[in-house]
């Protein structure tokens, strides 16, 4: 049998077509080699990368790993407290915490003027070496120490501002001022009027002394330590016996009265709820304030004549104008301080015009002020139809006797006025003079005018001269001349 002859056609190719294919399937090989290379290279670089063994352009820095904090090995002690498996600022807030671990006992008895106070550790602040010593212990660590082996301790050093303070706490709990002898009780018109409270010395401690004591207290080291405190006493500048040599009788003044059974009932009424008054100094003495309201039957007065609305009529307390008046120019003449005073709304006659004191409970007042550096008595009463008050204090070596004076002033359609002074009298001169309220006075009863020249009210009006052998007392006088 014949086989068929395969006849394979073939396209002619040229020479150019053949090089063409060639070269392509050598560029293609090319390129496939740089791209695998590219590859390779960012393969290696995102290895290292990821290593953090260096940074790629482009893309995030790769944290390294963490390495593991520092910690105190086992057994690491400080003071006798573990820190072990602390980190470094783990144990500083530790030792921080526990810091009262560190000051060791201490008793300080502190002896004053027969008396004793203890101070502990507790009343003081400390600095500590926490941060010294711990630094210590790491530098031990890193040196491969074994600071199970060593002794570390923290030391408590007290602060020179907290014995300062603890010296003058002591300071003010014990020092004392000197207490002044003093009348305790005032008995108007007895033989023994005043019942007299001896003095009492002051105390001071010698605060620089009791602060280097302290210290070396805590120097020594010693838990229980004793010091006695270095003291001064204070005398008081008033005695008992200066009291009674100056306490006396400044003024007396005395004034009848000539009103009706009732009011002079409620003169006395008044003048003893008055009378025994005991004005420290500086204080405000209050007329309404010892007789309460003066309005009231229930307090023991009547109704007598009073002036009302411009009117002389009936009321409860008529009268008592007299009794404040009388005690106004008792506290003039003793030299007190006249701080609220109102006059009448017609001159009164029984004391020299221009120097009557009106009240009207509650709202009108007279009101003494003692401004001497002693206390002042009030003693008064009403025997008869006579009033009298007296005012005792401590002399004033700035005068002998205190005298009034008055004058009629400028005279208007409806009222008059009149000035008054007070006078201050040495060795029989007069050496200065004091204006008093003025007054002014409806003239409706018309002009009345009583002069102050040689009042005949007046008992008595100053402490007189001094003994050759008293001190002066109490502060000048602020009249002016």
């Amino acid at each position: 049998m014949k086989k068929d002859k395969v006849t394979f056609a073939m396209t002619p190719v040229s020479a150019v077509q053949v090089g063409k294919k060639r070269g392509k399937s050598k560029a293609v090989a090319i390129v496939l080699s740089i791209t695998a290379a590219v590859l390779a290279v960012v393969a290696g670089g995102l290895f290292l990368w990821n290593a953090g063994i260096f940074s790629l352009p482009g893309l995030p820095q790769k944290e390294p790993e963490p390495t593991k904090p520092f910690t105190f090995a086992a057994d690491t002690k400080v003071s006798g407290l573990d820190i072990s498996g602390k980190t470094v600022s783990q144990a500083r807030m530790f030792l921080k915490l526990n810091e009262s671990a560190f000051v060791p006992p201490k008793t300080i008895a502190v002896q004053i003027a027969g008396s004793e106070t203890s101070l502990t550790q507790e009343d003081f602040d400390y600095t500590y070496n926490i941060d010294e010593v711990v630094e210590q212990v790491v530098a031990d660590a890193e040196n491969k120490l074994s600071t199970a082996e060593c002794t570390y301790t923290v030391e408590a050093k007290v602060t020179d501002l907290s014995v300062k303070q603890a010296a003058e706490k002591v300071c003010e709990e014990y020092n004392a001022e000197p207490v002044n002898a003093r009348v305790s009780a005032f008995h108007p018109f007895a033989n023994d009027r005043f019942e007299i409270e001896d003095a009492q010395d002051g105390l001071t401690v010698d605060a620089e002394n009791l602060k280097t004591q302290l210290a070396a207290a805590f120097a020594s080291e010693q838990p229980e330590v004793t010091i006695e405190a270095q003291t001064q006493n204070v005398p008081a500048t008033v005695t008992a016996e200066y009291i009674k040599k100056n306490l006396v009788k400044l003024s007396s003044y005395e004034t009848t009265s000539s009103n009706t059974d009732d009011a002079t009932n409620n003169m006395k009424i008044s003048m003893e709820a008055c009378s025994g008054s005991i004005i420290e100094p500086g204080e405000i003495w209050s007329f309404n304030d010892c007789t309460g309201d003066s309005n009231l039957e229930s307090n023991g007065y009547k109704s007598a004549n009073v002036i009302s609305e411009g009117k002389v009529t009936q009321g409860i307390g008529g009268g008592i104008c007299q009794s404040s008046s009388t005690i106004y120019n008792a506290a003039i003449l003793a030299n007190m301080g006249i701080y609220e005073r109102y006059p009448h709304k017609w001159a009164s006659y029984y004391v020299p015009t221009g120097l009557d004191a009106t009240i009207d409970y509650p709202n009108l007042d007279l009101k003494l002020e003692n401004t001497s550096d002693f206390q002042m008595f009030l003693e008064c009463k009403v025997t008869g139809y006579t009033l009298h008050a007296t005012f005792w204090g401590f002399r004033n070596g700035d005068y002998d006797e205190i005298r009034t004076r008055n004058e009629q002033g400028k005279t208007g359609d409806k009222s008059y006025s009149v000035r008054a002074w007070r006078m201050y009298y040495k060795d029989g001169k007069k050496i200065s003079e004091e204006e008093l309220d003025s007054s002014d006075y409806d003239l409706e009863n018309g002009v009345n005018f009583t002069s102050a020249e040689n009042d005949d009210h007046v008992v008595y009006a100053g402490p007189g001269p001094l003994p050759a052998d008293a001190a002066p007392s109490t502060k000048a006088t602020e009249a002016t001349s």
